[in-house]
């Protein structure tokens, strides 16, 4: 090399090409350091200065200083003017630098903090000597250690000293934070008043959860089953962006955020596909859902495995996208279906509240609204109301259903009543009609050979019949009428059984059976309207034991009291009913008929209309038989018991 400070004995003009010769040779190594020098005065940040002791919090972001490295410790640092730090998804180390000056006459002890709750590992490190000296670590396996719900630590400042920090941060979540200076005492009071919300919000959560799950094991519908699912995990996806289990229960579960976020989006489409019954009203929809479902599940097996840490900004953005399209495709269609629907515009309206709260999050993020208590968690209050009003709705779609299920019911009650009648009419009328129209047909081809008393025997009979059924049809009819009337009194139970065998007393006479009565109860009173209790119960029940009893039989008739009821056992040892029958019967989906032991006619109506009348009477009625067509005396026969509440004084 050259050196131009040891050449002795040159001409000035020697000296001056030397020096343009030595420029020459290093003219990049002189542009590089020009250029480095005027860089760093360009990028260099400015010092907050502590001019006063002031209580609340100060934003010093705009006098940071970033940079982005592999983990190395950086050479260059960016100066960075804005109020606040925003950092996409990112595998590399994002680098802080702050230098803060006390111009106080006395030390300081202050606390520096991040609004951002998913700040991921921390390393701070302070300057001394000129070298940088590890200071404290935030790490999520060192969770114990941290202390609130802000990422923070404290820093000491002498009298008229300086002091520079560098932080380092390393997370898989994108970084959206202020940096603020505070006194210990503002942030633990700040730190305080949000724990008592988050505890609040967590209680009406758990509440609305467990009210819901509730009614689903009673009710057993799917719909409370996925609306729990999607309050739980949206309400973590809001508590872990708020940092409370980190902050506050010290559990490391920030980087499944892409976990929870993935199934809230998940459970969010199932409750609107059900809850708005998208399958009937737009059936292809089920080709995004499975879209949907798989992205989703995609993500949240990724987040509980290394893959998705490796590659946090694929997945990051991939759950993002897929929050925004479903969120947009919900929307879109509960507002086309809220035209004509009252659910779908009820299921809108709780949306308008959650989408209030992130307008006016977005609106303190682009310093439209100020950030205040409330405006930092409106999200939070948007979810709370959003769960209540879908709760709500969730209530008013069941309750809607069930009247609909109501209608339904009723019109398949009276269809089935009106099939009934028409079985009945077609048979039983019809033959007693075919009786009489055959007769007067007989009568018109051939009157001298008719027996006169005999053939109006037997017409009157059949219209006997007909007039016996078409009671009993207006009987049924009335009977739901008569249970909005219907008065219950007191009514002496010997006294109706005893007027109700005296009615049947020809009948017994004629097929010669015994009734025997054995009271064994210590009352005679029951709790009943006496008119039913004779003529549509006992003397139903009566006359079916006598028609279906063989001649020189007898019927027993029990009663017992237990437990402020009475218990009236009827057994006839006739024919018994049929399996096939009873089953019918049990089930009340059937009207029908058959002859008694001597040609006994029947309308069909007889146990419907007694079981529903002891219905009315807040009664029980049981019913058991042996079939067996032949008389065979105590191997067959049918045991019926009605049990009556008794009349207390």
């Amino acid at each position: 090399q050259i050196s131009y400070f040891h050449i002795n004995k040159v001409t000035r003009n020697d000296r001056i090409n030397n020096m343009i010769l030595l420029m020459k040779i290093y003219r990049y190594r002189i542009i590089y350091l020009i250029l480095i020098s005027i860089l760093h005065i360009v990028v260099q940040g400015k010092d907050y200065v502590i001019d006063s002791d002031i209580d609340q919090s100060q934003n010093i972001t705009s006098y940071i200083e970033t940079s982005l490295t592999d983990g190395a410790f950086p050479d260059i640092f960016d100066k960075h003017n804005e109020e606040s730090l925003h950092f996409n998804y990112t595998n590399k180390s994002i680098w802080i630098k702050i230098d803060i000056k006390n111009n106080l006459k006395y030390d300081i002890t202050k606390v520096i903090y991040f609004t951002s709750g998913l700040v991921g590992d921390l390393r701070i490190f302070e300057k001394e000597k000129d070298r940088w000296t590890l200071k404290d670590e935030r790490l999520i396996n060192k969770l114990k250690d941290s202390k609130g719900f802000f990422p923070q630590f404290y820093v000491n400042i002498k009298a008229k000293d300086k002091k520079s920090y560098l932080i380092e941060r390393k997370a898989m979540h994108h970084f959206d934070t202020k940096v603020l200076l505070s006194s210990k005492e503002y942030l633990a009071k700040k730190e305080k008043s949000y724990e008592i919300f988050y505890v609040l919000y967590i209680g009406i959560i758990v509440t609305l959860v467990f009210y819901n799950l509730v009614i689903f094991l009673f009710l057993r519908d799917k719909q409370y089953l996925i609306y729990c699912l999607f309050i739980v995990s949206i309400s973590m996806t809001l508590l872990i962006l708020n940092n409370f289990f980190e902050g506050f229960l010290k559990i490391p579960i920030n980087d499944h955020l892409g976990f929870f976020s993935s199934m809230s989006i998940l459970s969010a489409f199932l409750f609107a596909y059900n809850f708005l019954n998208l399958k009937n009203k737009y059936p292809k929809i089920r080709y995004y859902l499975f879209a949907n479902c798989t992205t989703s599940l995609i993500c949240m097996i990724a987040n509980l495995t290394p893959i998705y840490a490796n590659f946090n900004n694929l997945f990051g953005t991939l759950v993002d996208l897929n929050i925004i399209v479903s969120i947009i495709s919900i929307m879109a269609i509960s507002i086309k279906l809220a035209i004509k629907d009252t659910v779908a515009r009820i299921y809108v309206l709780s949306w308008v509240f959650i989408y209030s709260g992130a307008i006016v999050w977005f609106g303190v993020y682009l310093k439209l609204i100020p950030l205040n208590f409330f405006t930092r968690h409106a999200i939070l209050i948007g979810n709370v109301l959003e769960a209540l009003i879908l709760a709500l709705a969730l209530a008013y779609k069941i309750n809607a259903l069930k009247n609909k299920t109501e209608v339904l019911n009723q019109r398949a009650k009276d269809r089935e009543k009106y099939l009934k009648l028409v079985r009945v009419l077609s048979h039983d009328m019809a033959n007693s009609l075919f009786i009489i129209t055959g007769f007067l047909k007989l009568y018109k081809k051939r009157p001298n050979e008719f027996q006169m008393t005999k053939v109006w025997n037997k017409i009157e009979k059949a219209t006997s019949h007909m007039e016996d059924i078409l009671n009993s049809v207006k009987i049924e009819q009335s009977l739901e009428k008569d249970q909005r009337v219907i008065k219950l009194e007191q009514v002496n139970l010997k006294s109706v059984l005893e007027d109700a065998i005296e009615i049947f007393e020809n009948k017994l006479r004629d097929k010669n059976i015994e009734v025997i009565i054995n009271y064994s109860s210590k009352t005679d009173h029951v709790r009943a309207n006496r008119s039913i209790l004779l003529n549509q119960i006992f003397c139903n029940l009566i006359s079916n034991a006598i028609k279906y009893s063989h001649e020189n039989s007898k019927i027993q008739i029990n009663i017992t009291d237990k437990n402020n009821k009475i218990s009236i056992v009827i057994q006839d040892y006739g024919v018994g009913i049929p399996i096939s029958v009873l089953d019918k019967i049990n089930k009340n989906n059937d009207v029908f008929s058959s002859l008694g032991t001597s040609g006994e006619k029947g309308t069909g109506f007889g146990i419907y209309i007694t079981k529903s009348y002891i219905q009315m009477l807040n009664g029980k009625f049981y019913i058991e038989s042996i079939h067996e067509p032949t008389n065979q005396a105590q191997r067959s026969g049918t045991r019926i018991e009605v049990v009556l509440l008794a009349y207390l004084d």
